[in-house]
């Protein structure tokens, strides 16, 4: 199983349910989405709405050590791979963007 999530190494939870609801607002917008995610356990979906409920249930975030915990963690859901898009954070991208990709890599080359 492919599993396509949002990550992002940041411990700004305020900042990363700010980008997480400006970068995916337009999923429960989108009638298959919308469905997909009443039928995961958010009925605030159908009201197109991404609520900090999902972003903290879908988006792999937090420090270094929590999202390396967090990606350990899919296999045992059955995922072999991760399809990994980097949440930007506003007024921080680009030391956001290489702190996840630096870890990402990290990952990716551990046995």
């Amino acid at each position: 199983m492919i599993v396509h999530a949002p990550v992002l190494v940041s411990s700004d939870v305020d900042a990363v349910l700010a980008a997480v609801r400006r970068q995916f607002a337009f999923y429960p917008r989108l009638p298959y989405y919308a469905r997909m995610l009443q039928q995961a356990g958010f009925p605030e979906a159908a009201d197109a709405g991404f609520t900090d409920a999902m972003a903290r249930a879908l988006v792999i975030a937090g420090s270094a050590d929590q999202v390396a915990q967090r990606i350990a963690e899919l296999p045992g859901y059955g995922v072999d791979e991760l399809l990994a898009s980097i949440v930007l954070l506003p007024g921080d991208p680009q030391p956001a963007v290489a702190r996840t990709l630096a870890l990402l890599g990290e990952l990716a080359q551990a046995p």
